[in-house]
Order: C-alpha cells, then sequence, then structure tokens
C-alpha cells in the first residue's frame, strides 16, 4: 500500500476489501479508529478502516487546540504519569512536526481550602513528570505574582499565592487524525473514507465476520476476523441495533455543546498560555500562530450531532472572558467560532474521558472515547487483547517525523533558498513535517500553486492539492475544514474560498461546473452566529 490517497487510491481500496479476509476491520476514523489501524498494521496484521464521512470529520477535528492532561485534569498520579509519557511520545518520536510543548500558566486560588485542592493537583502532577516519568515533560515550576503577571498581564485580580507555568501539548487535532490514518496505510492498511458501513455480516455461527459498505461507486462486503466499532455511539448503536444486540444503557448522560473562539493575538496580552477558572469549567488560552483559541464555553446540547455554533454560544464566551481578565472583547472581534459535544455523567462539570471497551459478540467489540493524549496508548492495548503480540508503536514515527529535526534546525538556510520567510517556512514544517518536499515538488511543476490564497494568505494553494493527493480529500468541505484547517482561520470557515479551491482540484477530482456547483452548494454554515438572530430553536 502508500500513503498517497488519492482517488484511484479509493478505487484500489475498495477492490482490496472485496477481495481478501482482513484481521481486523474498523468502522470510525477518528482519532481512536486511526490509533487502531497504526497500531495493527505496525504488528503486521491485515487491516481496514472505513469512515462514514471524512477522517477526524466528528469531534477529532473540533477539540480547543490542546491534548488533554496536565494540571487542568484532575487524574491520580498513575493517570498523571501516562498521560505525561504519551505527550513525550508525540512531541518527540511519533509526532513532533503536529504535537508542540507550550508553556500555560495556571492561577493559584488565595483561599486555603481551594489552595489546597490545587497543590494537590499540581502535588499529582509534579510526582509524575519528575519521579515517574522522568525527561518526558518538564515538572511544574512556581511563578510570583509579580512574575505571573508579567508573563500574562491581561490577568485579573492574581492572588498572591501566584500562579504555576506548567507544559502542555497543542496541536492540530484533525491533522493528527490525518496523518494518522495515512502512517496506516502506508504500513499496509486499506482505509476508505465516505464509506458508510450499512450493516454488520454475520456467519451461520452468529459469529461477526464483516460488514456491508457503501461508498459512491456502489456497496461491497468487507470480511474480517475481528471488527471494531470505534465510530460514535449513534452510528454504533444502529449497527448494534440491525444484529439485534440491545445498545448500552444511557440513561444517566446528558450532551453538552462545548464552543471554542478565536481572537487575534493582540487582543490579549500574554506571552504564554493560560487556563482559567470560570465557575466550575475550565477555560484554555491556546496560543496559535496570531490567534488565541479560546474555549469551552459549555452549552447543552440536544445530540451528538448538535454542533451548530449559536449567537448565544458565541456571546457566553466573550463574556465569560471578559468578566475574568482586563479585556474589552467584542463579538467584533472574534474571527471564527465552532463547536463540538461532549457526552457527561449526570451531575459532573468535566466531559466523560474515559476509555471504553466493550465486547459485543463474537468477532465483534467496541472502542470509544478515551482522552486524544491516550489514544495510542489505548489502541495498543486493544490490539493486545484480540490479538497479542507486542507494541512498537511508541518509537514508530508517523508520516513527516522522520526527518523533522534536521529540516527544522536547518529552516533558516532551507527558507533562504526557496525564497520563503523563515515563518513561511516553520509554519509548512509544522504541518507537513518532511512531506514539505512533496509540496515544493508540486510548486517546482506549477509556480502558481506557490501563491497563498486570497482569502487566507497563511495557506499556500499547493496545499489544496496535496490534501486532495496524498490526503484522502474527497469533497471539498474535507479540505477547506480540514485539511486547511480555514475553519479557525476565517469567519465562515472558508466558505468564500470555495470556489476558488474548487477549480483548484477540479483536474484531480474529474468535477464538471455542475459538480463543483453541487459542492459550493453544500458546504455547512459556519458563521450564522454572527446574526443575533441566529439563536436556538426553542
Amino acid at each position: 500500500m502508500s500513503a498517497k490517497l488519492d482517488p484511484a487510491s479509493r478505487r484500489r481500496a475498495a477492490t482490496a476489501f472485496a477481495e481478501k479476509k482482513l484481521d481486523l476491520l474498523i468502522i470510525g476514523g477518528g482519532i481512536t479508529g486511526a490509533g487502531l489501524a497504526f497500531e495493527a498494521a505496525s504488528r503486521g496484521l491485515k487491516v481496514g478502516l472505513v469512515e462514514a464521512a471524512d477522517y477526524g470529520s466528528g469531534l477529532s477535528s473540533r477539540t480547543g487546540g490542546l491534548i488533554n492532561g496536565g494540571i487542568p485534569w484532575d487524574g491520580s498520579i498513575s493517570e498523571q504519569a501516562l498521560m505525561a509519557a504519551e505527550r513525550g511520545v508525540l512531541t518527540s518520536e511519533m509526532a513532533p512536526h503536529l504535537v508542540k510543548l507550550t508553556p500555560f500558566l495556571w492561577s493559584l486560588r488565595s483561599d486555603w481550602s481551594e489552595w489546597l485542592k490545587d497543590r494537590r493537583r499540581v502535588g499529582r502532577f509534579e510526582v509524575a513528570t519528575r519521579f515517574l516519568v522522568r525527561g518526558k515533560v518538564p515538572p511544574p515550576r512556581h511563578y510570583s505574582r509579580r512574575r505571573a503577571a508579567s508573563a500574562f498581564t491581561s490577568l485579573r485580580n492574581l492572588t498572591p499565592t501566584g500562579a504555576v507555568r506548567l507544559f502542555d501539548a497543542c496541536l492540530d487535532s484533525g491533522r493528527l487524525t490525518v496523518t494518522t490514518v495515512r502512517s496506516a496505510a502506508a504500513l499496509g492498511a486499506v482505509v476508505l473514507s465516505h464509506a458508510q458501513a450499512l450493516s454488520l455480516a454475520r456467519t451461520p455461527s452468529g459469529r461477526i465476520a464483516g460488514a456491508i459498505v457503501r461508498d459512491e461507486t456502489g456497496w461491497f462486503e468487507a470480511r474480517a476476523h475481528q471488527v471494531v466499532l470505534a465510530c460514535g455511539p449513534g452510528a454504533a448503536d444502529t449497527l448494534l441495533q440491525g444484529i439485534g444486540i440491545k445498545p448500552p444503557h444511557r440513561a444517566h448522560e446528558r450532551y453538552q455543546k462545548g464552543t471554542q473562539i478565536t481572537v487575534s493575538r493582540s487582543a490579549l496580552r500574554g506571552s504564554m498560555g493560560l487556563y482559567l477558572r470560570a465557575g466550575a469549567a475550565i477555560l484554555s488560552f491556546v496560543p496559535e500562530g496570531d490567534l488565541w483559541i479560546i474555549g469551552p464555553y459549555m452549552s447543552s446540547a440536544d445530540s451528538l450531532a448538535d454542533i451548530q455554533t449559536h449567537y448565544e454560544d458565541v456571546k457566553g464566551a466573550i463574556d465569560l472572558v471578559n468578566d475574568s481578565l482586563k479585556t474589552n472583547l467584542r463579538m467584533a472581534d472574534v474571527n471564527s467560532a465552532w463547536s463540538g459535544v461532549d457526552i457527561f455523567e449526570d451531575g459532573a462539570v468535566a466531559p466523560v474521558r474515559e476509555f471504553r471497551f466493550s465486547t459485543y459478540a463474537p468477532g465483534l467489540s467496541g472502542a470509544q472515547g478515551g482522552p486524544i493524549t491516550t489514544f495510542r496508548a489505548q489502541a495498543a492495548w486493544v490490539v493486545d487483547r484480540l490479538f497479542g503480540g507486542r507494541s512498537v508503536s511508541a518509537s514508530l514515527p508517523l508520516l513527516g517525523a522522520s526527518q523533522y529535526a534536521s529540516l527544522w534546525n536547518s529552516r533558516y538556510r532551507l527558507a533562504a533558498a526557496r525564497g520563503l520567510s523563515a515563518r513561511r517556512y516553520a509554519e509548512l514544517l509544522n504541518r507537513y513535517g518532511d512531506e514539505v518536499k512533496i509540496i515544493f515538488d508540486l510548486i517546482d511543476a506549477d509556480p502558481s500553486l506557490g501563491q497563498p490564497f486570497a482569502l487566507c494568505q497563511s495557506r499556500l494553494r499547493a496545499e489544496a492539492v496535496f490534501a486532495v493527493l496524498y490526503e484522502g480529500a474527497f469533497e471539498l468541505s474535507d479540505v477547506l475544514h480540514r485539511r486547511l484547517n480555514l475553519a479557525q482561520l476565517v469567519s465562515d470557515g472558508g466558505n468564500s474560498a470555495g470556489l476558488e479551491v474548487a477549480e483548484l482540484v477540479r483536474p484531480y477530482l474529474g468535477w464538471d461546473d455542475q459538480e463543483i456547483a453541487a459542492q459550493v452548494a453544500q458546504l455547512p454554515q459556519w458563521d450564522g452566529w454572527r446574526n443575533e438572530r441566529h439563536r436556538p430553536r426553542a
């Protein structure tokens, strides 16, 4: 197999699914399914993955730019140690081009009982990072009130107890998901997006033996010794009901929508990230290029599909920031906004993050949830349970990581040789790693691809072509929202660039004028929240 997920690879994948028996079929292409495919393929298993939409199109691409862990994660010392260890794996071995250690401030409270709670959190994190997994993540460090105020001058009401500086990890989770899927494909996995599992297939003895899958050309049967449902609860429940299995009871769960907003870096004065308590919740302020990603602002949701961002969601986030910092943000200051839905237990103030593995029937299992930080460790545990063997993924770099360090160390010389600014070259390296060479090959073949998009100067036209030829982008929204990531950079999610991008990729996807019009018309709305009349339904 190849890591080049172009339109031709879709035809090869459908043929491969129909012709061979797999060891493992994964239904769902979020970070959980992607990690399972990479882990299993790295052990030499015959692996297949199908995703009903685009890779990472669910919650995996709707995060706030952080992996979970650190002091805000109120877990045990062993949980903190595992998360610190996995952060170290991601930032140094698997994906140093995609996952970056970033300093954050955690303000301590002055009330005696609350200060003790903060110190317990800090203590657990310090024991984990300083002694249990030494060297993976830098341990926390106390900042005096004066030093904390200097590091983040927009902070209001700093207490005499000061703050703690910790290192957490920032990432584009959608790009991490796509790169993990492609890395699995490079190891031999058969992967196919926009291919929906319609039903599960059973042998006469009752064992699950695969799934009936439909893509744009028709349907086929994917046969496998083991099937794992790594899709969302709704899709998993439908497949289970189709074979007469009662889905798990979720009477004590509720849905909460988390809204993220971005504002200009100039809107807040801070030299590092920030964690801020806002009532029972914790807001994160993540530095990302010229923007701050702020969130999540929590509101109720009807279902896991209720991801539309409303005016009240954005206004609520702005009010929380203004109440907590020395700022006066307005709706006009918000650059973009998006929402994702989490599952909460009744009465809980934090989402359910536990990884859940279930065995439903012979040959059929389910793997859902868990923090993105530990997706590799979770995948290793599942493959151990189903097939045995030894995991090697902790030392196996994802695509783009192998030569990243040497390219990064030579970035100024290499940028000058290409006629690029050092910043532009660094941004490309941190999206593509050593695969930036492919981007430059595309530009050398067609110099017009070296120009940025009129709507977004931080993205080159070559990146859209790379998305279609290498990253499995099959629809216009795949390119705009999960490859170029314009949902975070532009208020309308990049929809205003839809026609320009569609014309650019049409030769590779075989689109005619009618298909281009249909693709543009199908783009989801991203900026309805700007209209005060765009409110949740009663």
